[in-house]
């Protein structure tokens, strides 16, 4: 129903009843005014008579009283009637505001359906004219006024259904220009011919540049450009950039005419090659170049090209200095004129990056490494310097030299000192001044180093007198270069080598004295230099002396590991030995002497690979330790033996007596075992108790005065007669004398 016509007829029915009120009240008021004439005619004329005519005048009172009753009730039924008009009115506007309410409703929801549709009609328009990106916005706005705007109308069955659909839309479009953007950039990667070792890798662009803006545009919008732009900036850096920096490559740019089409080709060999930085830097221009040309379009916030620096960037111009530029600066400053070319090469090339926007202004590494052109040729030294270092660190250590003087010799009894002035003593017909030191004071002793300390020696001899011929930074830098170096070698010699160090004994050797003999050098490089050194310079000249003792602790510790090894070597052989069962056999085992002979086999084939490395007293010291460790483990099994019998204790003295005679040729002097082998006189005393008798025991125990008591306790020799003599009174008579 019309409102408009409803209101009419409530505005014509509160008017009729209106006015009949009004009537009524008018008629009231004329009777009333009417009546109040009359009696106050009646009222003058015939005051006098008022009294006698009461009675007369009752019918007026009466018509009074009906008058004043029509008046309450017309004022009643107007009360009532305003009342009922007002609810009725109100009721009726309620309703009305409702049905407002309601088309207002649904002239909004109209209104954004009708807005979504346009932009949906508007992106179809678009996507048939191939404006990817223009029907990408409308589809956006689409999505997001139906996200933003339209949250209200959830309530209707067909948001889900229109919320499917833009999702629909968006996944269509998104797909369509993903696939134009991957047929408009194609990748081709050709092995070439096996002969020359060429690898090809093309890459082809095709349609116009502001299609190719488009696109990416269209893809940045949708949020997938991210991995597009990745994947183009790997291709990029992993076909092209770093090909053109490694190996030996060669370009070619192809356009073809009448279209858009363009590609540039890359021929690359599949080994790396060095390649002057001239044509290294041509090669990468030309690249950057035809990529800003054909890619060089605007994103929502920045350039394609900008993208890809930012995914890149670090790693190409890392792979570019280190691997290329670094190899142009000159090593030396008298090379430095040759290196303004350089530079400017390398200025040029950072401008291009930084006008196609390749490079971040964050980015600072070309400015920060060829800004200071003094600290480039200081640091390219320094490397020089250090990478010869550590080849020399990691070289075999296996070519052997000589160094070191023969030691003095050993001071005895004969000793003749000359009556003059000039004191000297004379040792085997070899006289030595009192008066003055010995030209042999200070000397290190004679043994075998590797070439390659030597080497390194010298090398860090070029470093000194470079550091004293330079000044100011470049001095110091390469003091502490010198002094880096050395304490580099305690640290890289022994990682390297580790497991040469555990499996061949020769080795630890050899580091030993590589480590002793440095140094041995060290200790003297400071003064050797010091006259040479300017007074500015003396005074940042680094102390080289500390460094001795680390390295000799350090050496100590590689020989150390070898020697322990080796004693439990020793023990795991003295263990196979069966001395410990030697209770349970009738005759002595051939393993036990089998045995022995491979103890003995092993420490002269350990006397074969250290006595002409080590100097002549450490190498007796050591096979002093690892004999005394071998013969120490024979005797203490045999000691702690209960049972011997007396054809098993006869062929074990042979057996030991073989060890008595071989062990002391692992020595220079076989003399020195008794020094070096602690535990030599008391294994020479057991093979004489295996093959005493009883008296003879008592004899050499003599009540614990005798040889037997300074190498064996009572108890010892109570347990060795036990097990070698069997129970008599002899026996008895002569445990009872063992206290």
């Amino acid at each position: 129903m019309d409102l408009n016509f409803v209101s009419e007829i409530i505005s014509v029915a509160s008017e009729t009843e209106l006015k009949h009120l009004q009537d009524s009240i008018q008629n009231v008021s004329e009777q009333a005014s009417l009546l109040k004439m009359n009696i106050k005619d009646q009222m003058d004329d015939d005051y006098h008579k008022l009294l006698p005519i009461i009675k007369e005048n009752s019918e007026v009172i009466r018509q009074v009283d009906e008058l004043v009753e029509d008046i309450k009730g017309l004022h009643i039924r107007l009360e009532t009637q305003t009342k009922r008009d007002v609810e009725d009115l109100a009721e009726e506007l309620k309703h009305s505001k409702e049905s407002l309410i309601e088309a207002t409703t649904i002239v909004e929801v109209v209104g954004k359906l009708v807005h979504i549709d346009k932009d949906l009609k508007e992106a179809k328009v678009k996507a048939k004219n191939n404006n990817y990106y223009g029907a990408a916005k409308h589809i956006d706005s689409a999505c997001k006024y139906l996200n933003e705007q339209c949250k209200d109308l959830d309530f209707l069955d067909m948001y889900k259904s229109l919320t499917q659909t833009m999702a629909y839309y968006r996944d269509e479009y998104s797909r369509d220009s993903l696939a134009e953007w991957r047929k408009s950039i194609k990748w081709t990667h050709i092995d070439g011919d096996m002969e020359n070792e060429k690898l090809y890798t093309s890459l082809t662009i095709s349609g116009e540049k502001a299609h190719l803006e488009n696109l990416i545009k269209t893809l940045e919008l949708f949020d997938v450009s991210d991995k597009e732009v990745a994947t183009f900036s790997d291709n990029f850096l992993k076909s092209f950039l770093l090909p053109i920096i490694r190996t030996e490559s060669s370009l070619s740019l192809k356009k073809k005419n009448g279209t858009t089409l363009q590609e540039i080709v890359i021929s690359s060999s599949s080994k790396p090659k060095k390649t002057a930085y001239t044509v290294v830097l041509g090669n990468l221009t030309s690249t950057f170049e035809f990529i800003n040309e054909c890619l060089g379009v605007n994103m929502h916030e920045k350039s394609f090209v900008s993208y890809i620096g930012e995914y890149i960037a670090d790693d190409f111009l890392n792979t570019l200095v280190d691997e290329c530029l670094t190899d142009a600066i000159p090593s030396k400053r008298e090379h430095s004129k040759n290196c303004t070319p350089v530079i400017e090469s390398i200025q040029a090339f950072q401008e291009l990056l930084n006008s196609i926007g390749f490079l971040p202004p964050s980015n600072k590494l070309l400015d920060n490494y060829f800004g200071n052109v003094d600290m480039l040729f200081l640091n390219k030294t320094i490397e020089k310097y250090l990478e010869t270092a550590r080849q020399l660190m990691k070289a075999d250590l296996h070519e052997l030299i000589e160094v070191g003087i023969e030691p003095l010799p050993q001071i005895d009894g004969t000793i003749k000192v000359e009556q003059s002035t000039n004191k000297s003593v004379t040792i085997e017909n070899v006289t030595f001044s009192l008066n003055e030191l010995s030209p042999n004071f200070f000397q290190f002793p004679k043994c075998s180093v590797s070439k390659s300390v030597e080497s390194l020696i010298d090398h860090i001899e070029v470093i000194l007198s470079d550091a004293i011929d330079s000044d100011g930074p470049t001095c110091l830098k390469l003091f502490q270069l010198a002094r880096g170096i050395v304490e580099l070698y305690s640290d890289v010699v022994p990682m390297y080598h580790s497991d040469l160090l555990i499996e061949i004994p020769q080795y630890a050797a050899i580091v030993h004295n590589n480590m002793m003999y440095l140094a041995h050098r060290t200790m003297t490089m400071e003064y050797d230099k010091k006259p040479y050194v300017s007074a500015d310079n003396v005074q940042v000249m680094p102390c080289f002396a500390d460094l001795v003792i680390p390295l000799r602790k350090e050496a100590i510790n590689v020989l150390s590991e070898q020697i322990h090894l080796q004693e439990k070597n020793l023990s795991e052989m003295v263990k196979e030995c069966g001395l410990s069962s030697l209770s349970e056999y009738e005759e002595l085992p051939e393993g036990t002497e089998r045995g022995v002979r491979k103890c003995l086999r092993h420490l002269f084939l350990l006397k074969t690979v250290w006595e002409k490395i080590l100097v002549a007293n450490v190498y007796s010291e050591i096979i002093g330790t690892l004999s005394n460790v071998f013969v120490k483990e024979i005797t203490n099994r045999i000691v702690m033996t209960r049972d011997i019998r007396a054809n098993v204790a006869t062929s074990l003295a042979k057996v030991l007596s073989v060890i008595e005679t071989e062990l002391p040729l692992l020595f220079q002097d076989p003399t020195e075992v008794i020094h070096q082998v602690k535990c030599w006189s008391r294994f020479k005393e057991l093979i004489r108790v295996l093959g005493a008798s009883l008296a003879e025991v008592g004899e050499r125990w003599a009540d614990g005065k005798g040889p037997l008591a300074v190498d064996f306790t009572a108890e010892e020799i109570r347990q060795m007669v036990k097990a070698l003599f069997q129970v008599s009174d002899r026996r008895a008579a002569i445990l009872s004398r063992i206290k």
